[in-house]
């Protein structure tokens, strides 16, 4: 009697892709002294939003890279919707994040809003976050506000 291999078929199925997700960089507001330089600020957001999720993070210098110049001045400056929904096509986008900062007092005002690109552009979340001390508690922030931007549970505020 002679044995009949057994033959295994697996099915790998590609992995859905990545939502591609575009940051601008962020708006600083009076900062003074105190405030870290913006692209380390910029990279701390890129590096939470890319733990937050199956995300594919484009940045200040993927823009720099993809839009011309005047193009990309053009289109930083708008905060209008459908500007945006014209970033957002020339990168390929499903997603926009939008952060200023402000020295309020003795601590950080961050503002953030996430933006769906797909179909009409809506806003789908905005949150202000409150950050005492200097900068690098401000440099800490994203790793906690971003989750919650994303949908995530609320976490304890930032002190």
């Amino acid at each position: 009697m002679t044995a009949t291999p057994l033959l295994l078929i697996v099915s790998l199925s590609a992995a859905p892709p990545a939502t591609r997700v575009v940051v601008l960089p962020t708006q600083f507001f009076d900062p003074g002294a105190a405030a870290p330089p913006a692209e380390v600020f910029d990279d701390a957001l890129l590096t939470a939003i890319q733990q937050a999720g199956a995300f594919q993070v484009v940045g200040r210098d993927d823009l720099q890279a993809v839009l011309g110049l005047e193009k990309q001045k053009e289109l930083l400056g708008c905060d209008e919707l459908a500007c945006m929904a014209e970033l957002a096509g020339a990168l390929d986008a499903d997603q926009l994040v939008a952060v200023k900062v402000a020295r309020t007092d003795e601590q950080w005002t961050v503002t953030a809003k996430l933006i769906h690109l797909r179909g009409t552009p809506e806003v789908r979340n905005r949150l202000t976050e409150f950050v005492a001390g200097g900068a690098t508690e401000l440099l800490r922030a994203p790793g906690a506000f971003v989750p919650r931007l994303f949908g995530a549970a609320p976490a304890a505020p930032l002190a």
